[in-house]
């Protein structure tokens, strides 16, 4: 697109020109403010996909990121919990 608007200005179509750099710079601008919303969107989809685990360690329930979970670690699951990745169920 930039070049031709240059092309046009190069052979005295100003006018064509400067309608062609204008269209070039607001679908810029929309597309600087659109990949903003998209950025701030994936950014909710990872805080709502965090996975937390309940688990029993010293006689007592902790509530932790899924992500530090240990071997060993007794899980406690409760009705609509998401099971972290890698639990062995017994």
């Amino acid at each position: 697109m930039l070049d031709a608007g240059a092309i046009t200005a190069s052979i005295g179509h100003i006018a064509d020109s400067s309608v062609i750099f204008g269209i070039v710079l607001i679908n810029a601008i929309i597309g600087f403010i659109q990949e903003g919303k998209a950025g701030k969107a994936l950014d909710a989809i990872r805080n709502m996909l965090t996975q937390e685990a309940i688990v029993h360690r010293d006689d007592k329930n902790y509530l932790i990121p899924a992500d530090e979970l240990v071997p060993g670690d007794v899980v406690v699951l409760e009705s609509g919990d998401k099971m972290p990745a890698d639990l062995r169920l017994l």
